[in-house]
């Protein structure tokens, strides 16, 4: 996230793409993101990362929000188990 840019444009964005019932399982995040996005979020540990990849193959579907450093590495450990899709991507200029 951008220090420049307002994390309120992000959670409009977030709101309109996830469904509002929809969890977002995050690793890591601004501490304001859940006051404005007014949803739930379920936070989900890196260590060890093979765990994430075993909990998120068991979810079936669902909507993740990561660190793009984070996005390669749980695509690259889970590509024979899980297909992840950017939906929204937050440029930090």
């Amino acid at each position: 996230m951008s220090a420049r840019r307002s994390i309120v444009s992000f959670v409009h964005s977030i709101n309109r793409l996830v469904p509002g019932n929809e969890p977002i399982y995050f690793t890591h995040m601004k501490d304001a993101l859940p006051f404005y996005a007014r949803r739930e979020f379920r936070r989900l540990d890196l260590d060890p990362p093979r765990v994430v990849v075993s909990a998120l193959a068991s979810r079936k579907q669902g909507y993740f929000l990561v660190s793009q450093d984070a996005h390669e590495m749980l695509s690259a450990l889970g590509k024979d188990h899980l297909m992840f899709e950017v939906v929204l991507r937050h440029k930090s200029s």
